[in-house]
């Protein structure tokens, strides 16, 4: 009914001729993501019942690192949109209690590493007993709607070199709301995204149903 895997298999990336689509590295992410990394990915053998969502073998570590940093965002956000469009759509995903559904701000920090950095990665001084060590990051900040049962995730976004976590909250907030309208009714944050600004938006969006649940 949601032809997830057909709309990740049309997805693209900034690979010139690519002997590997980036639908097939898209869709062997998602059947597989629940590994540490893609080293990981690239030793297991997929599952018959995966063989025919990648149309062939697992690409390489680097093969699916390429297509992934290079894979264009407008439409995978497109077909996020679509999937909660046609559940709504169904009926699969109603209102919680007192017809609420909730908007939730969390921020996550991806990979780590004391011995690489990559372009606009962050950075941060480490205090350990043989001394401070710089340490790159990736950091990002998701938007997933919820009924109290069901969580969906909407977009996401990347936290950029010399900004807060904040900043990168209300870019997304702002995407998320404009693409979404009437989706959410009260904003929540498990983590200090909770300050600021995102209150300031509910307050400012109330008469518009939104409210601020802390």
């Amino acid at each position: 009914m949601f032809e997830l895997c057909s709309g990740l298999g049309a997805l693209t990336d900034k690979r010139r001729n690519p002997r590997v689509p980036g639908g097939r590295v898209a869709v062997a992410h998602l059947l597989l993501s629940r590994l540490g990394s893609l080293n990981a990915l690239e030793q297991r053998r997929a599952p018959a019942s995966c063989v025919k969502w990648l149309g062939g073998d697992l690409p390489s570590a680097d093969v699916m690192g390429e297509s992934l940093a290079g894979m264009e965002l407008g439409p995978l956000r497109d077909l996020l949109y679509r999937q909660h469009k046609r559940l709504k759509r169904n009926k699969g995903f109603t209102r919680g209690r007192e017809a609420t559904r909730f908007l939730v701000l969390d921020g996550h920090e991806g990979v780590a590493s004391y011995k690489r950095s990559w372009k606009e990665c962050l950075e941060r001084i480490v205090h350990c007993a043989s001394g401070d060590k710089t340490q790159s990051c990736h950091r990002f900040v998701a938007a997933y709607l919820t009924n109290g049962g069901q969580y969906l995730m909407l977009d996401a976004e990347r936290q950029l070199p010399g900004e807060g976590e904040i900043a990168c909250a209300m870019r997304l907030l702002e995407r998320v709301a404009e693409r979404y309208p009437a989706y959410f009714t009260t904003l929540r944050s498990p983590d200090r995204i909770r300050i600021g600004n995102v209150v300031n938006y509910a307050q400012r969006n109330v008469d518009a149903g939104v409210h601020w649940a802390g």
